[in-house]
Formats: C-alpha cells, structure tokens, sequence
C-alpha cells in the first residue's frame, strides 16, 4: 500500500503545529513586553506636529495611502519629545493636515490630543495609547494567527491518523 498521501497530510499538519507553536511563542513574548512596558510607563497626552505617508496594501491587494502621525509630547521634567506612531491614524492625521491648511485658525478641525504612554527613563520609548488595540495589536494578531494555525494543524494530524488506521484495515474491513 502506498501512504503518501497520509504522510504528507502529517508532515503538513505537524508544519502547521510548529508555525502556530512559534506563533504562540511570538504572542507570549510580546505580552510580556507589552506588561513590562506598561507596568513602567507614564501616561500623558501629545499633539500631531507632522505625518509620514506610507502606501500600503488593503485586504483586496490594493495600495492605499495611511498616515502615521509624528507625535510631540512633554515628559515629566518638561522637556519636548517626538515619536513616529506605529499606528496609522488616518483620521487624525486627516484633520491636522486640514487644521494645518487652514493655517489653524479654522475651529472646524481641531487638532485632537492623543493620549500616549512613554518610559520615563528613555522617553524616545513611547507609544499611542488611544484604546486597547493600540497598544496590544501584535498580541491580537499572534494569538489569532496561533489559533487558526495550531487548529488546522490538529485536524490535519487527527485527520492524517484516522485515514492511515482506516487505510491499513483495508476496504470492506469494519
């Protein structure tokens, strides 16, 4: 008998085992830096003083334009920081380029604050903390990613094992 075709689902399953293993591995050691970074950070609020443009591709495949706003906020001693969000604010960064347009005397487009986290021991370290998905979004899409590949993995192992137990009993054997 031949049993390529069970070996290989094997082989693919125990691939998909190990990527959403390694996935998983990924999504523990970004909490923990997430909890280290928060449990030491200090919370304050920056305005968006400039914007980098970047095109990036959307779940269609098509380039799109997204906007990364250049952060300026005040630590604790007073002195003046700059940061390049790692995430996109594409309205925010909208209404400042409209504010900034209109020289900011338009009240229409008020420049939000946005509220960030900072390490006060190297305030360079900062990020945008507007919700939860700003400061955890690596951890959601590991863990996610981890999920779908550790249980497709499962299934093409489990499905891999019961095709050879069936296969080796052979045809018309209960």
């Amino acid at each position: 008998m031949i049993y390529s075709f069970p070996l290989s689902m094997k082989f693919t399953g125990r691939l998909f085992t190990a990527v959403g293993v390694c996935l998983l591995a990924g999504m523990i050691f970004f909490i923990i830096k997430t909890w280290s970074f928060m449990s030491s950070s200090a919370e304050t609020t920056g305005r968006i003083v400039d914007y980098i443009e970047a095109d990036e591709a959307d779940t269609d495949g098509v380039n799109k334009k997204v906007f990364y706003p250049v952060i300026e906020f005040t630590d604790t001693e007073g002195r003046s920081h700059r940061f390049r969000s790692e995430v996109s604010m594409d309205y925010e960064v909208w209404t400042f380029i409209k504010a900034r347009e209109s020289g900011f005397t338009n009240s229409f487009y008020k420049v939000p604050d946005i509220k960030l986290r900072y390490n006060p021991d190297m305030p360079a370290e900062a990020r945008a903390a507007r919700s939860f998905m700003d400061v955890r979004h690596a951890e959601i899409a590991l863990g996610l990613l981890s999920i779908i590949f550790l249980i497709v993995g499962f299934a093409l192992l489990r499905f891999g094992e019961r095709r050879n137990q069936h296969s080796q009993r052979g045809p018309g054997r209960a």
